[in-house]
């Protein structure tokens, strides 16, 4: 598979405690005064911890060994259903109400999603635009950003006793090698163009 054991094993793969998404993620609607509704996470990790311990009494009983594997199967599903519900050849996990349930994968994907609906999409200085996508080189807080595109960002740095042989290394670069610098302002406001 191409795996390095020392930093990525096939075993890390199994979930073996699940994360259970906060309150905040996951809030409860009062439709009345007497009357909740739950939301679909929070239905779905129901589902999963009655299966589980439905499961652990079987298992502590001593049930046979088919039983035990079919209610593994079923808190398999309900786990994969969580992370998303429409699964090719399986069926969709529903509500009583017959509503499927909206899953983590379902809540991040797409234009609607949290990515790009509510994270993304702000019209701010010093930002670029660029197709996002996973690397196995980066971390968890970092963005790839093409070199063509780093190029030609730009920051505004003010000059201090601290950062003076940084930005002198960055003058030396010029504009046409990353990291480097495009121009300077003086004091006066006169602007040199370093290309």
């Amino acid at each position: 598979m191409g795996l390095d054991p020392a930093i990525g094993r096939p075993d890390w793969a199994i979930i073996r405690n699940l994360a259970v998404a906060p309150p905040q993620v996951r809030p409860c609607v009062t439709m009345s005064s007497t009357m909740r509704c739950e939301d679909d996470l929070t239905y779905a990790y129901q589902q999963i911890l009655k299966m589980n311990n439905i499961l652990k009494e079987q298992i502590e009983k001593g049930a046979n060994q088919t039983i035990v594997n079919e209610l593994r199967t079923t808190l398999q599903y309900f786990v994969a259903t969580l992370m998303e519900n429409p699964i090719a050849g399986q069926p969709v996990q529903k509500h009583k109400s017959g509503k499927p349930i909206k899953s983590v994968r379902s809540r991040l994907k797409g234009k609607e999603g949290r990515l790009r609906g509510n994270l993304m999409g702000k019209r701010v200085d010093f930002s670029s635009r660029t197709v996002i996508t996973p690397d196995p080189n980066l971390q968890l807080d970092q963005l790839g950003v093409p070199l063509k595109v780093a190029t030609g960002l730009t920051v505004p740095e003010v000059v201090t006793s601290q950062n003076i042989e940084k930005l002198r290394r960055l003058v030396n670069n010029g504009p046409c090698q990353w990291p480097g610098a495009k121009y300077i302002i003086r004091h006066d406001e006169r602007q040199i163009d370093l290309s």
